[in-house]
């Protein structure tokens, strides 16, 4: 049996699918306030100047080690004579992933996927055009 997938239809699923979890984004967002609140509305914490926040720190470790490894690709092929196409592709999805601002939404997915649900879609449409959710 074929299926046939329709590029709007599957658009329009995705986005039924992010309004679908709208409102536990936003009971997402309240638990981060309050999780993390408590650390950053005080001057001082109760052993010293700086609050001892766990997350925060898990967080700025990972997000420099995942997201900045990312924007460079190197497309390799054993057939000699397409590595000049394979390089050029490698430079296409670089150029790609700086125009979709990849890295920015890596960031954010991240921090989404430590507190709770880590959704991300970014796609090229039928039209060329960048479609983002979220």
């Amino acid at each position: 049996m074929r299926i046939n997938v329709d590029p709007i239809k599957l658009q329009q699923a995705v986005k039924a699918g992010f309004e679908r979890v709208k409102v536990y984004r936003g009971q997402r967002a309240m638990f981060i306030k309050e999780f993390c609140g408590q650390y950053f509305k005080e001057t001082k914490g109760l052993t010293g100047d700086t609050p001892i926040n766990l997350l925060f720190t898990t967080i700025r470790a990972y997000i420099p080690n995942l997201v900045m490894k990312t924007g460079i690709n190197k497309v390799t092929t054993e057939i000699m004579s397409h590595k000049f196409t394979a390089e050029l592709l490698g430079y296409g999805l670089d150029s790609l992933h700086k125009d979709i601002k990849l890295k920015d939404k890596l960031r954010a997915w991240i921090v989404d996927a430590i507190f709770g649900i880590g959704i991300m879609e970014t796609a090229l449409g039928i039209s060329d055009n960048l479609i983002s959710l979220g």
